[in-house]
């Protein structure tokens, strides 16, 4: 899959697929893809909404919903809607609120493709209030109980201010010379561990490994299980002398040991 002339990536395509899904869904405070059916929504509405027209308004989009024929549907508020979609791409394990997630940005003025976007509050221009993310001209969010889930045209003035998060960067795509692989002109980006989706950097460093010695690995499978894991251990064991290092996970200063690559 393309996008701005560029392949994504598999965790770019996990994030957008999971965003796209989930657009018309409700917006329920404290939702991280909260299910609700017929028999419990205003249970579940009751307990994280506080009595007035936020309860209400949201009581109404779900109660919209089943009338439309859902037969269940999935409540989110705005920090949970993006944290999700992160967690479904390999990025977080676990819910961030606003301004946890801008705190991992970097802040950029440029707009691009899997920018997150923020509002902050008016009095404190430190305080993110709301997240959102900008993809091919929209922006999705989940903006309120009245509207749920939206994806619309992106408007630059409903945002205050916007940030590249680690691992959605489209300019963290670069070229791979596939004539000269487990080398230096091979640029490794990401922690790879147990269950990693980075197929093609797990195989680059299952050549770096191959190189070293350990060539017990199958170079052309880029999938991150026990065995490369045992193998990245006692790698691990022959470089570092601190027994924290040797937890199997090939980040910058093992891919570094192994005479590979990092960018950041």
């Amino acid at each position: 899959m393309k996008v701005g002339g560029l392949i994504m990536t598999i965790v770019q395509n996990r994030f957008i697929s999971y965003i796209e899904k989930f657009v018309g869904q409700p917006y329920i405070w404290g939702g991280t893809e909260t299910k609700m059916t017929k028999a419990n929504y205003i249970a579940v509405i009751n307990k994280k909404e506080a009595p007035g027209i936020n309860r209400n308004n949201a009581i109404k989009f779900v109660e919209a919903l089943f009338e439309k024929g859902a037969t269940e549907v999935y409540g989110f508020d705005c920090s949970g809607y993006i944290s999700k979609a992160l967690i479904s791409s390999g990025l977080r394990t676990r819910r961030g609120d606003c301004d946890t997630l801008w705190s991992k940005c970097t802040r950029t003025d440029k707009l691009e493709n899997f920018t997150l976007l923020f509002r902050v509050n008016p009095s404190n221009p430190n305080d993110e209030t709301h997240v959102g993310v900008y993809y091919n001209g929209y922006q999705y969010h989940a903006k309120g109980r009245a509207y749920g889930v939206v994806k619309e045209k992106y408007n630059k003035r409903y945002w205050h201010k916007m940030g590249l998060y680690p691992g959605l960067k489209t300019d963290s795509i670069k070229p791979v010379n596939p004539s000269k692989p487990g080398t230096s002109e091979f640029e490794f980006s990401h922690n790879l561990k147990y269950g990693s989706p980075y197929k093609t950097e797990v195989k680059e460093l299952k050549k770096l490994l191959a190189k070293k010695g350990f060539d017990n690995l199958d170079i052309n499978n880029g999938n991150y299980r026990s065995k490369t894991k045992a193998t990245v251990i006692k790698f691990q064991k022959t470089v570092f002398s601190d027994h924290k290092e040797w937890d199997g996970i090939a980040g910058k200063r093992t891919i570094e040991a192994l005479g590979g690559k990092w960018i950041e």
